[in-house]
């Protein structure tokens, strides 16, 4: 899906594609795991699977505001750059938009490479941390914690 999103979307409308295929797909990898285990991070706010729609709904609009796709980051104030900083899809947005239009290599990015490494790291620890919690919690059931009977 991600290939079919990055590469053949923009050849379809003949949008500007200067970057490598293979630039902007190692730049995909750390940005998806870094997204994956942020959504894990916030598993104990969503107790009904209805409810995890709503959370993508809302969170998408503010996520492309500070992404700096729609809103230009050097206009921000420094609350919401740091804001920013902390969610996945504003390095892989920046990252993107330098590999495919301005063709970019990894290696002349590597800050927003090294970032969402970084946060992939980050959100890992994070993310483990707080599935053990609610493992012990039962948190996903509203229960009192698990005690093993001797």
């Amino acid at each position: 899906m991600s290939i079919y999103v990055l590469h053949y979307i923009p050849m379809m409308f003949e949008l500007p594609h200067i970057g490598s295929m293979i630039d902007y797909l190692a730049l995909m990898l750390p940005m998806l795991l870094a997204s994956i285990f942020l959504a894990d991070i916030m598993q104990p706010l969503v107790t009904e699977r209805e409810s995890s729609m709503l959370v993508w709904v809302f969170s998408s609009v503010l996520f492309l505001f500070v992404s700096g796709l729609t809103w230009p980051r050097y206009a921000m104030n420094d609350l919401w750059l740091t804001i920013s900083s902390l969610v996945p899809s504003s390095w892989g947005v920046q990252g993107f938009l330098a590999i495919d239009v301005n063709g970019c290599k990894l290696g002349d990015i590597p800050t927003i490479y090294l970032m969402l490494w970084a946060l992939t790291v980050a959100y890992f620890i994070i993310a483990v941390i707080v599935d053990r919690r609610c493992r012990l919690r039962d948190i996903r059931r509203y229960s009192k914690p698990r005690y093993q009977e001797r």
